[in-house]
């Protein structure tokens, strides 16, 4: 009897960060760089920026703070999303109000999280 074949590795799932905030998003790509099962595809710093680059890198996830500059979280989530829907946006919020929250899922977010 021969033993099980080894299981092929699993991708690691792909992740855009997109924070206007630098030093959030070097925190959030520091913990997810320490964690085999993610890779930080791209980082950006805007809302137009996040569009463009999660065109360009097609990731998995996309981790978006609900306010963005130059194009806001909910229309970037929107574009995001219409061009390529197997791709997941999760806004990251530090403000508990439902209006938010709630647009960023008609957008097209699989969440909210604060």
């Amino acid at each position: 009897m021969n033993p099980p074949e080894p299981s092929a590795q699993e991708a690691p799932t792909r992740v855009l960060l997109a924070d206007d905030h630098a030093l959030f998003r070097h925190g959030l790509k520091a913990m997810l760089v320490s964690i085999s099962e993610y890779e930080v595809v791209g980082e950006a710093a805007t809302g137009e920026e996040a569009v463009v680059k999660a065109a360009k890198a097609q990731p998995e996830i996309v981790l978006m703070d609900i306010q963005m500059p130059q194009m806001n979280s909910i229309e970037a989530t929107r574009r995001i999303v219409e061009a390529n829907p197997r791709t997941r946006v999760v806004m990251l919020t530090m403000f508990g109000d439902n209006d938010s929250v709630f647009a960023a899922m008609r957008a097209g977010t699989g969440g909210a999280t604060s």
